[in-house]
Order: C-alpha cells, then structure tokens, then sequence
C-alpha cells in the first residue's frame, strides 16, 4: 500500500522524536509519549519555525508525487 505524503507536523514530529531520544539514551519512551509532547512543541514553535517545517513538506510532496505519480488519496470506508 502507498504511504500518505508526509506533513509538516509528521516531520517536524520525526525529528523531534530522533533529538528527543539521543538526548535521553537509555531511558524508555513510547510513542504515544514522544508525540504528547510533539505536539505541545509545535504548538510553541514561532511562525519561522513552522514556515521551515511547511517548506519541508512541499519538498516532501515533491517527492512523493515523483515516487508515486498515480497516488491518489482513497481512505477506507
């Protein structure tokens, strides 16, 4: 199955989650942990910061269409 394209909350949430851990080595956090406190990052984060991670997602659809031409978007029913 074809994954959905990335956005910019799944990739600001991707490296938040790899800092997040490499400074915590060692220490067990779940998923459902890393992205609580994702999203209370991203909602603190200035507009600079959230432009970068838009910008990012453009590239990451760029990508994804060049990888996928014939995506489309079917959610089950």
């Amino acid at each position: 199955k074809t994954p959905r394209p990335q956005n910019s909350f799944l990739l600001f949430r991707k490296d938040f989650a790899a800092r997040h851990r490499s400074l915590h080595k060692g220490k067990k956090i779940s998923s459902k942990e890393i992205s609580t406190l994702a999203a209370e990052r991203w909602n603190e984060q200035p507009p600079s910061v959230r432009l970068f991670f838009r910008q990012l997602e453009l590239k990451a659809l760029d990508k994804h269409k060049e990888l996928f031409p014939n995506y489309r978007y079917q959610p089950n029913k």
